[in-house]
């Protein structure tokens, strides 16, 4: 509703009405105004979790060479570890190749 429209409906039959109206319209709008200012930015948090994802890779990658073959478990018997990492920071590679995206 228009302030001109809600004037001239409110203010000529009931002035406190047209205040209450304006006061509850502007505390609204400051409310939300608020709310906005104080949500996070999604590109920016874009942009961060693409520089975390990025370290994690090359964290990933730097590990493998301090990584065993594999390890003992006791339930299953040897596991291979540093095939089963190298096959996972390859097929994120992939996929982001494969989207579009890169992580610098």
């Amino acid at each position: 509703m228009a302030w001109t429209s809600a004037m001239s409906l409110l203010a000529q039959r009931n002035l406190g009405a047209f205040l209450r109206f304006a006061g509850d319209w502007t505390a609204q709008y400051y409310r939300e105004e608020r709310m906005q200012a104080n949500m996070a930015d999604p590109v920016l948090t874009r942009i961060v979790e693409k520089k975390h994802l990025r370290a994690l890779l090359d964290a990933a990658d730097a590990a493998l060479h301090f990584i065993p073959k594999e390890t003992n478990s006791p339930i299953r018997g040897p596991l291979p570890i540093k095939k089963d990492l190298k096959a996972a920071v390859q097929a994120v590679r992939e996929w982001l190749a494969a989207n579009g995206e890169e992580y610098r």
